[in-house]
């Protein structure tokens, strides 16, 4: 048995809820939008079943929504009429 240790990588690692002492895990509205970014792309490339659509469009349905209720309405109409500029938000509505 070797005596190794492994370097963890502080910045991906969630830190610990203290009141459960479990990591805390979080998604970022740019997570959220790369999931409906994900669904939309193996939707085009024909990913599901024919059974499956409904889910993964009721699915898709739901996470734009959720979406477009976490984006300020001026960053939708600023997002429309401009290019995206570095480290902001890539929305693709419908």
């Amino acid at each position: 048995m070797t005596d190794e240790t492994t370097a963890v990588d502080t910045a991906t690692t969630p830190e610990a809820d203290p009141a459960t002492n479990q990591p805390q895990t979080m998604l970022s509205l740019q997570d959220l939008i790369d999931i409906q970014n994900l669904i939309a792309v193996v939707t085009q490339r024909g990913a599901f079943k024919a059974e499956e659509m409904s889910a993964a469009g009721t699915l898709y349905d739901r996470l734009t929504a959720f979406i477009k209720t976490l984006i300020p309405p001026e960053a939708e109409t600023t997002e429309e009429t401009a290019p995206a500029a570095e480290g902001t938000y890539q929305f693709q509505g419908e």
